[in-house]
């Protein structure tokens, strides 16, 4: 029943939204958007149901980390090859080479600096208290 009355909500933001911006009724679109996410949020919030356990939790967990590894070694390994053949057949590539790499190296960096900061912040991690 939850889902129904949720997609009946999003169904009546989304045709006054659209009715509001077809008429240039700046207000509408702001006021039903606001409208409908706290009905949704309530409707939620009443709801005696289990949304969300610890087995999803894990499980999109450890398909962020595979889903991450996957691409920054795929952007790595074509990036290394964009530059090989940039020093053999056209040197553009050696540009567009540098910047997969550059990317899957920031990627490998920004994972780092959130595995530091959850590590400190979920206690995993030494604070020197």
């Amino acid at each position: 029943m939850q889902k129904i009355v949720t997609m009946i909500i999003v169904m009546v933001t989304g045709y006054l939204v659209a009715i509001g911006i077809n008429l240039n009724i700046t207000y509408l679109p702001v006021v039903t958007l606001l409208t409908g996410a706290l009905a949704i949020r309530l409707l939620r919030r009443r709801s005696e149901e289990v949304l969300y356990d610890e087995r999803a939790i894990t499980i999109n967990q450890k398909a962020s980390a595979a889903a991450i590894a996957a691409f920054t070694l795929v952007v790595t390994a074509i990036g290394w090859l964009m530059m090989t053949w940039g020093a053999t057949i056209d040197p553009a590539y050696k540009e567009i080479g540098y910047a997969l790499v550059y990317m899957g190296c920031g990627l490998l960096v920004l994972r780092m600096a959130f595995q530091y900061y959850y590590s400190w912040r979920l206690g995993g991690w030494d604070r020197g208290e």
